[in-house]
């Protein structure tokens, strides 16, 4: 079996990788709209308590800090894989070509600095995580390759969700979304 794919490393990929950090298994639109409208709600609970009720100095501090919360996890959805983008600097753009076999991986990197060409068995990769777009496969708990689902040649995902689920167990992880 040797099936290929490819990735970019562009803002799509590293925000998914963001995300999937962040939110492992949960959908992160899901969670994120979920999160701020119970907090939306819960402001409005508080808010109708201090208009109506009794002007408390624990509930404006407890409103306060909700809205913190609402704003922390939109700077974290929104601004955090831009941040991520930029810090990685000369990395952006490269063009990964992943060629999957029965037991090993080979990955050959091209972009403007970099180019490279290294061969990994599927043992020694720390887990890999599958979602509806991508399959991130972590060679430790902060790095990854990133590998497009929609650039696969030769072959399916089946096919490579099989080879790395029995390399790998229960470090291969397929996410809900």
């Amino acid at each position: 079996m040797e099936v290929k794919a490819a990735a970019t490393y562009d803002y799509d990929a590293l925000r998914a990788l963001v995300h999937l950090s962040a939110y492992r298994k949960a959908n992160p639109k899901t969670y994120l709209i979920a999160w701020v409208v119970s907090s939306l709600l819960f402001i409005t609970a508080i808010t109708f308590f201090l208009v109506f009720v009794e002007n408390d100095i624990y509930m404006q501090a407890m409103l306060i800090v909700f809205v913190l919360i609402i704003c922390f996890n939109l700077f974290f959805y929104f601004m955090v894989p831009k941040t991520h983008l930029k810090a990685q600097g000369s990395h952006v753009g490269i063009k990964n070509l992943y060629i999957f076999r029965d037991d090993e991986l080979e990955v050959k990197s091209s972009g403007k600095d970099i180019n490279g060409c290294s061969t990994l068995k599927y043992t020694t990769l720390f887990k890999v995580m599958e979602t509806s777009k991508y399959f991130f496969l972590f060679q430790y708990r902060a790095g990854a390759f990133i590998v497009d689902k929609s650039t696969i040649e030769d072959g399916t995902a089946d096919d490579i969700r099989k080879v790395l689920s029995d390399a790998l167990g229960k470090k291969y992880i397929r996410c809900r979304y």
